[in-house]
């Protein structure tokens, strides 16, 4: 297998995990086994146009995200203790963001970083969280809310 080969078995794994699905849901989408796709995100078995245009599909993404190297949707770690992959965009902007915020002082920069950090819970909720869940992560906040409130009181009132 040559190089791109190679490059375009780690994008599908890659991509796949990112998703969250499994080889198994992918095999099915392919009629194939999960040993198949197994050895296609190995390098091990080459996999066909036809077949990464039904993979593209399955996972949501323009084959070009495949077939092309594209920095912005290359996806990178973090960091030495990353678990994840994310796209090297986000990296990047992270890494300006950084020295953005070197610029100004601790408590000025403390307001920045919570509110980027409160736009990307508000996104991830919206996204991934059910109503039940949703309903919950309220109920909770609205608690720490009134202990906050309450341990106020009583300090105030000592």
């Amino acid at each position: 297998m040559n190089e791109k080969d190679i490059l375009i078995s780690t994008k599908i794994r890659n991509y796949r995990i990112l998703k969250n699905k499994t080889q198994e849901e992918l095999g099915k989408c392919l009629t194939l086994p999960k040993q198949a796709i197994s050895r296609i995100e190995k390098a091990q078995r080459k996999v066909s146009y036809p077949e990464l245009s039904k993979i593209a599909e399955f996972l949501e993404e323009p084959i070009e995200v495949f077939i092309e190297e594209d920095i912005k949707n290359r996806l990178v770690k973090a960091g030495k203790n990353s678990i994840a992959l994310i796209p090297k965009f986000i990296y990047d902007t992270l890494i300006d963001f950084r020295k953005f915020i070197d610029n100004y002082s601790k408590e000025e920069a403390k307001v920045f970083t919570d509110e980027i950090c409160k736009q990307f819970n508000n996104t991830y909720e919206d996204i991934f969280l059910n109503t039940y869940e949703s309903e919950q992560l309220e109920h909770e906040r609205n608690e720490e809310k009134e202990f906050k409130n309450e341990k106020r009181r009583r300090d105030n009132i000592y």
